[in-house]
Formats: structure tokens, sequence, C-alpha cells
């Protein structure tokens, strides 16, 4: 998962996951909420789905939900 600033606390997001042998893009933008924890959307081109996702950092651990109209997913 990649980050770069847009302006103020706002980031744009960029990810490649892989399962079961495929891979899947997302790529969104998410805002600090406080207390290293940001949320906001994510979208993938290859199924045209949008989804919004919550970080939550803690110390060098990641954690990221992301839920769309297909499911939840958590990393």
């Amino acid at each position: 998962m990649s980050f770069a600033r847009i302006e103020g606390k706002s980031f744009r997001v960029s990810a490649l996951c892989s399962t079961g042998g495929r891979r899947f893009e997302e790529s969104g933008r998410v805002s600090s909420v406080g207390g290293n924890r940001y949320t906001g959307w994510v979208f993938n081109e290859q199924f045209n789905e949008r989804g919004s996702v919550a970080l939550s950092q803690r110390g060098s651990r990641l954690s990221v939900t992301v839920t769309s109209s297909r499911g939840v997913a958590n990393l």
C-alpha cells in the first residue's frame, strides 16, 4: 500500500492485493480522523466497484478494512 499527500490530512492511496492466484488493484482517497486512523473510499477498475475503507496504524502494523456491496475484506 502506498500513500501520497493530496492536501492537509488527505492522502491518495493505492494498493496491489493478491489472493488465490488473482491480483487486484485498488486506488482511492483517505482522510485522517485522528489517533492514527483514516477513512475514505477505494475503487477497483477490474470490477467497477467502489467501497469504503478504514485504516488504523499501530506502530509498524497497518490494519485495513474495505467494505463494498461484494462484502468485507480485512487486511
